[in-house]
């Protein structure tokens, strides 16, 4: 029976139909068409010899066949494609490298045109970032971010478009371009980014702190973010002091930082999320009226009432109420931790002691907090 050879036969036309069908298929990127020269060098070189000595093989096995029975007209079609196909394949392999040789021509005469217009891009960039010391009103600061931060992404998307033109010029052997335009349009916008950015960041972010019920923000987090700002915005002051309108711009959003920053004591105080109502009952026999946290006692009309004069008395109420704060959430936190652990009363020569079967970690957490205790933890089985 000549079934196995049968098999052969119809995977040597299919390897041949699907060889012709990738070397004839077009690129339509650089990497693509080196990708397929480089797929078809090696079916070349090694996979199309191999077929021909496959296919010599076959038909040797067919005719010894066909000396003892007759071949059968499906076998004999697909004797006939076999060979079709080994004779067919050299105008594949031909037509094929026709197709590279045009396709590298083509994606080389894109690449010189991709080099141009990166530059050109380049080019209007840096017209771009020179617009930039022109503005000086902070009204608009919002509209300068947008700006800034839409330059800022052309300008990694300019940086992504030369790693590939590299890579296309690295294949094709040609001299990689550089484009240092670009760092230098980058340097040259990062601080008008870091000040817009600082800007936009303290005008939000106040709103919020301002606006939001007392004691809903915490007030050394407020603090850490306004001085983080504030130091940035002192840097910025000193990067653009040869650029006038920019250098204002930059002292009006340092004069509304250091206004803020003299309202941090009173929103230490009384923004402090530990005060209860008992120190806000000692804050109103203070001030002479009744003051109670609501979702409309904002912090900022905590500051418009103006007490500023009463500071001192505040800040001795916002200690007391910081350390009462935090032992009231150790105390939580130990019922927590407390939970599982159960205790007996045994006795104990004459009088009786505190047992628990997690003496250890019971001792280890009172030895944590310091806690003075005088009663005996015994080991229980």
């Amino acid at each position: 029976m000549y079934v196995y050879p049968y098999y052969i036969g119809v995977r040597l036309v299919d390897e041949y139909e699907a060889i012709s069908e990738k070397a004839l298929s077009t690129p339509t990127s650089t990497e693509q068409l080196f990708q397929l020269k480089e797929e078809m060098d090696k079916i070349k070189e090694k996979t199309l010899p191999q077929m021909q000595h496959e296919l010599k093989e076959l038909l040797g096995k067919f005719l010894f066949i066909s000396d003892y029975m007759q071949i059968s007209p499906i076998v004999s079609k697909l004797q006939t494609q076999a060979i079709q196909w080994s004779n067919r394949i050299s105008y594949v392999m031909e037509e094929h490298m026709s197709i590279v040789a045009r396709k590298a021509l083509e994606f080389k005469d894109a690449l010189k045109v991709k080099r141009v217009k990166l530059q050109e891009e380049l080019d209007s960039y840096a017209k771009q970032v020179e617009e930039f010391q022109h503005f000086g009103n902070l009204e608009e600061l919002p509209k300068y971010l947008k700006r800034a931060q839409v330059l800022d992404g052309k300008l990694q998307a300019a940086s992504d478009k030369a790693d590939k033109l590299n890579k296309e010029e690295e294949m094709f052997e040609f001299e990689v371009t550089n484009y240092p335009l670009r760092k230098q349009i980058s340097d040259k916008l990062a601080p008008y980014l870091r000040l817009y950015e600082s800007g936009a960041e303290f005008l939000e972010k106040k709103e919020v702190w301002l606006n939001s019920q007392v004691g809903t923000h915490d007030p050394e987090l407020i603090e850490n973010d306004v001085m983080n700002l504030w130091r940035t915005i002192i840097k910025l002051e000193k990067s653009f002091g040869d650029v006038p309108l920019v250098k204002e711009l930059v002292v009006q959003i340092k004069g509304l930082i250091d206004i803020f920053k003299e309202r941090l004591p009173i929103i230490q105080t009384l923004g402090n999320p530990g005060l209860r109502d008992r120190h806000w009952e000692k804050i109103s026999e203070i001030v002479g009226f009744p003051i109670r946290p609501s979702p409309e006692l904002t912090l900022q009309k905590i500051i418009d009432m103006n007490l500023g004069e009463y500071l001192n008395k505040f800040e001795l109420i916002s200690e007391a109420a910081s350390k009462e704060h935090s032992l009231e959430k150790n105390l939580e936190k130990m019922k927590v931790e407390w939970a599982d652990i159960k205790f007996q009363i045994v006795p104990f020569r004459e009088s009786y002691v505190i047992s628990s079967g997690k003496h250890f970690v019971f001792h280890q957490q009172l030895r944590q907090r310091n806690l003075k205790y005088n009663f005996f933890i015994m080991i229980s089985g």
